[in-house]
């Protein structure tokens, strides 16, 4: 049966909703089973290729170990990484079924919260029970098509935005007129497309379309290091060399084998910590297609086309400078370094206003 059939039925509905919530659960447990046994098998590796150092009458037992882990390792990561999507699409697809048990033209804003389209007023309600709904009338709205990319290529996660004054929102609608409006947003799918065309709502800002995942074109990059995180990262290297020395050299000495498990904890400790010790500084680029900031530690990364961006200027915030990128739909404040403004006035004039202090 299709989605459609079960949901002529309360019955029907129900039933659904519970195998799509059971799909996702077993998805995102097999995910997680997949992603442990893989770690285990990457440990195991480390400790057999120490082994093999300091047990040559069974090197052919540890080559055969190595190897088996290795693949384990590989195949577990895959497998793991397969579930994952796999659960991802059952989400999804469990979110969409449940927006259509509320109506074809609902959608979730919040978790627990939908925004229904109705013929001249948008109704921001609960899904069960709840307080008053909010109606907003499409007159004072505005609609917003944004693709979250995290990455300076071209792929990401298509929504809408919604933009709702802020009195609607404001408890029993006391909020200050000047206020900057709230935005909310829905996922971008073609059901919510035709809903707003439907309607002949205007949407503004990126046009939806497919994205084939070509990275962007870089023209310059500056970093900004995080001192604090290098020093922590510094002191973690340390404590990882320690442990891989140790590791290796009281076998040596105490006839002790299974020491090597020290070794390979010590080696993961000091891999981590070098990968941390690479990214300690934060990112700012400009490309092409757009600016590109990522936190230290690539914690989280944001990407803006030129097409959704209105305007880049420099300002000073708590006496840091700060770029300022305005788009249609709010503003980001990326830190900035020396030179980074005026390389992009130069590069991007049309973009570039004036510097404000």
């Amino acid at each position: 049966m299709t989605d459609t059939q079960f949901l002529t039925t309360e019955e029907g509905k129900i039933s659904r909703k519970r195998a799509l919530k059971r799909r996702r659960v077993l998805g995102n447990a097999v995910t997680y089973a997949f992603a442990g046994v893989a770690v285990c098998c990457f440990i195991g590796l480390l400790v057999a290729v120490i082994m093999l150092n300091f047990n040559q009458d069974e090197a052919t037992l540890f080559y055969i170990l190595t190897g088996a882990f290795a693949g384990g390792s590989a195949l577990f990561a895959a497998c793991s990484f397969a579930a994952a999507q796999a659960a991802r699409k059952a989400y999804l697809h469990e979110l969409d079924f449940k927006e259509r048990c509320c109506g074809e033209n609902c959608f979730y804003v919040g978790e627990g919260t939908i925004a229904q389209f109705g013929e001249t007023e948008l109704v921001i309600r609960a899904e069960e029970g709840g307080k008053s709904p909010v109606r907003v009338p499409y007159a004072e709205m505005r609609f917003f098509s944004l693709c979250n990319r995290s990455r300076p290529k071209n792929k990401g996660n298509w929504s809408v935005a919604l933009e709702i004054p802020a009195r609607y929102l404001a408890k029993k609608g006391k909020g200050d007129p000047k206020d900057p409006p709230a935005l909310v947003e829905a996922d971008g799918k073609q059901r919510l497309y035709d809903t707003l065309q439907e309607r002949s709502l205007t949407l503004l800002g990126e046009t939806p379309k497919e994205t084939d995942g070509k990275k962007f074109t870089l023209l310059k990059r500056f970093k900004l290091p995080n001192l604090q995180k290098r020093k922590r990262a510094l002191m973690f290297s340390g404590l990882g060399a320690v442990l891989t020395v140790s590791g290796i050299v009281l076998p040596l000495t105490l006839d002790s084998a299974p020491l090597a498990v020290l070794a390979a904890v010590g080696l993961v400790v000091l891999g981590r910590a070098l990968i941390s010790l690479s990214q300690a500084h934060a990112t700012l680029a400009f490309y092409e297609e757009g600016v590109y900031f990522a936190e230290s530690g690539n914690v989280k990364s944001t990407f803006l086309t030129w097409e959704e961006i209105e305007t880049v200027s420099e300002e000073e915030k708590n006496s840091i400078p700060v770029l300022h990128v305005k788009c249609v739909y709010g503003s980001y404040y990326f830190p900035s370094v020396a030179d980074a403004y005026a390389w992009a006035k130069e590069r991007f004039a049309e973009k570039c206003g004036g510097k404000n202090v």
